[in-house]
């Protein structure tokens, strides 16, 4: 018989070549290029959507309205906060406060251009003249003094002959201040009718012509308090027997 083939030594497998291993791209390298390019071009993306967006808002005016916006714009809009400035806030305050000042200043000018004309009025009256008398401690204003010839009483009044002075009269009267304050001391005007009442005979007296002496450097009227007065004149005659004696407001003789 014949003998068997000697079996075929098997073929060693191939080494394999390490240039060839090098020269193979590796896949994970390039899976981890593709996502830091995803997030860098997701970045930009995000950052051109916000720029966008702020851009669109702040052309945004009261009256106009807020249209729909896309997905992408939402998603990017959800990642950061967006600071909505209104231009017109800022202006709208000042105008307001502007015209609120305007409005002060003519409505304070207004009521000083009242005291001002109405001092006269306004300082008589009990009610008001405490403030003026404040306000006139800052400001160059003088009130008027505060009068009520009313409120002085006459006394005693005698008229006689001149005991010393021939054809001369001699006139005695006691007045007082009974207002609540002091006040000036007025014109003292005394009249002489006849019968039927006509004048004959008309005299004013200002303070420094009946005052005493002792009494010339006083300029106010004290309250409560009688003062003796005495006047020489001249005699009207045998008609003259009516006589009258009133008090005038020394700056305006009325």
């Amino acid at each position: 018989p014949d003998e068997p083939d000697e079996p075929d030594e098997p073929d060693e497998p191939d080494e394999p070549d390490e240039s060839d291993e090098s020269d193979e791209p590796d896949e994970s390298d390039e899976s981890e290029t593709v996502a830091l390019e995803g997030k860098s071009a997701a970045a930009t993306t995000s950052a051109s959507e916000k720029a966008a967006i702020r851009s669109y808002l702040s052309g945004i005016r009261d009256s106009d309205a807020l249209g729909s916006l896309s997905p992408e714009q939402k998603s990017a809009l959800n990642l950061s906060s967006v600071e909505l400035l209104s231009n017109k806030a800022g202006p709208q305050r000042l105008k307001t406060a502007a015209l609120l000042l305007a409005l002060l200043l003519l409505t304070l000018s207004l009521a000083a251009q009242y005291l001002w004309y109405n001092l006269d009025t306004l300082g008589k009256d009990e009610r008001y003249r405490p403030l003026l008398m404040s306000l006139c401690q800052y400001l160059p204003c003088q009130l008027p003094m505060l009068s009520d010839l009313a409120a002085i009483e006459t006394a005693e009044l005698v008229v006689r002959s001149h005991p010393t002075v021939p054809e001369a009269l001699l006139i005695d009267f006691v007045f007082s201040n009974q207002a609540t304050f002091e006040q000036a001391f007025p014109l003292v005007e005394l009249s002489f009718t006849d019968l039927n009442g006509r004048l004959l005979a008309n005299r004013r007296f200002s303070p420094s012509e009946y005052l005493p002496p002792e009494l010339q450097h006083f300029t106010h009227m004290p309250v409560n308090t009688p003062i003796h007065i005495t006047l020489e004149i001249v005699d009207p005659g045998a008609e003259a027997i009516n006589y009258t004696l009133t008090y005038r407001l020394a700056a305006s003789g009325t």
